[in-house]
């Protein structure tokens, strides 16, 4: 069943629910004031006609007349002594006759509902005879006219409740088309980017912030962040072919060369063995780093524990010191301990030491210290410096501010993506700031975690 069709019976039932109960309540209520105003009404008449018989027989003066004056149009009048037997009866229906005499001395009134719906309502009055017994004076009465007027109601009602059951249907119809309008254009939506493949937004002109607003927005922002992706997978195929192209290039050329000349002139041998090998390790090389993209930061094989962080960082500083025969200016403000991967921890300072050291012909300044609960890392070259226009970009995959840097002189363009994928799969992060011609800073900042204290 569609949703739609669910919330037209789920809306119609509950409105039916809510007429028929209101029609009961309605019923219910005006019967019983109904009764309660039939029962005083007969109530009342039987006291008049008791007092009218008790001052007829002080007088002496006939009773019978007092009797058929007082006489309900379709009811009874009738005098009942103690032992329950009538003395009196007038009624213009014999059938009132049927219903047995009861004797009371005290005031009391009844209401009876037969098999056939029809309605009564008994009064008994106590009342000194003429013999100076006291006798038992019913009144009692067919309220025809109640019934009537219930039969009136009940149709009332009923119409009453097709008259509102009517419009609401329709109005519940309007209101599922409403609400579903936004829906069925997802659906839709989502069945074009099935068949064709096609990212889009569904445009909306509702204003309103309510759920299906912000469904709307959610599956927008979806399909942006999606086409995001997207763009970046396909940039990382061309990037990553782009990449693997030219090494594979390499390798087919002088393996070409080495079956034409290879085994006549060793120096022809002995060059393409060298540029396999080196372009061999570069694409193996290259291989790692992709692999190690592709895979999800929480789902990296993370080995955490404690260690001074000063101490490995001037491990790496003088060990790049020592490889580039360049000059690090190592210092520390504060030497914390954190909890960490401390073979990650290396590789991301490594990546941003030797990009310093790559990009920059001066002395680099490498400093740590600690606020709160988070160590921080920063190496500092004073090259070129990076345009703002791309900072932005400088962690994405094989992104390079020189497009034209050969291979000699830059690298993959994956470092800073690797550095920066790392830092966040332990919960930090690597910030940058730089100007151009003047300097470059990479901050890199990793959590104390829990246990570990500054020392």
């Amino acid at each position: 069943m569609k949703l739609k069709t669910k919330l037209q019976v789920s809306a119609a039932l509950a409105l039916i629910l809510f007429v028929a109960a209101t029609n009961v309540f309605v019923y219910v209520v005006y019967e019983n004031d109904s009764w309660s105003s039939e029962v005083s009404r007969v109530s009342n008449q039987a006291e008049a006609t008791a007092e009218q018989l008790s001052a007829a027989i002080e007088d002496g003066s006939g009773l019978d007349g007092i009797i058929q004056a007082n006489l309900p149009g379709n009811g009874m009048v009738r005098i009942i002594n103690y032992e329950e037997e009538t003395i009196h009866t007038s009624t213009r229906e014999p059938r009132f006759s049927e219903f047995p005499p009861h004797f009371t001395n005290a005031q009391a009134s009844r209401t009876l509902v037969t098999e056939d719906d029809e309605r009564f309502v008994f009064t008994y009055k106590p009342l000194i005879w003429e013999n100076g017994n006291v006798v038992t004076l019913e009144v009692s009465e067919h309220l025809q006219g109640m019934e009537e007027n219930m039969e009136v109601l009940r149709y009332i009602l009923v119409a009453a409740s097709f008259i509102v059951l009517i419009p609401a249907v329709l109005g519940g119809w309007v209101l599922g088309a409403i609400i579903l309008r936004p829906i069925n254009g997802l659906i839709s939506t989502m069945k074009n980017i099935q068949e064709k493949g096609n990212l889009k937004p569904i445009k909306s002109k509702r204003r309103s912030r309510d759920e299906l607003q912000q469904l709307i927005g959610a599956f927008n922002e979806m399909v942006e962040r999606l086409e995001r992706e997207f763009d970046k997978q396909d940039q990382f195929v061309s990037d990553a072919s782009h990449e693997l192209r030219t090494p594979l290039t390499v390798i087919d050329g002088y393996a070409t060369m080495l079956k034409r000349w290879g085994k006549t002139k060793p120096e022809v041998l002995d060059e393409a063995i060298e540029a396999i090998t080196e372009e061999g390790a570069r694409m193996k090389h290259l291989a790692e780093q992709l692999l190690l993209l592709v895979k999800d930061g929480e789902y990296l094989q993370l080995d955490p524990e404690h260690f001074h962080l000063d101490a490995v960082l001037q491990k790496a500083a003088r060990a790049m010191e020592t490889a580039t025969q360049r000059q690090i200016h190592f210092q520390v403000s504060q030497a914390p301990t954190v909890y960490a991967d401390v073979e990650k921890v290396k590789q991301v300072l490594y990546i941003i030491l030797d990009n310093a050291l790559k990009y920059s012909d001066k002395a680099i300044d490498v400093s740590v210290w600690q606020e709160n609960r988070a160590a921080y890392v920063s190496i500092t070259d004073y090259g070129a410096g990076i345009p703002e226009a791309d900072q932005a970009r400088i962690f994405d995959r094989f992104y390079r501010i020189n497009k034209a840097r050969s291979r000699g002189d830059g690298g993959t363009g994956l470092g800073l993506s690797i550095a920066a994928k790392l830092m966040e799969a332990q919960g930090g992060r690597i910030k940058l700031d730089s100007k151009v011609g003047a300097y470059t800073t990479f901050t890199i900042e990793i959590p104390i975690g829990e246990g570990a204290e500054m020392k």
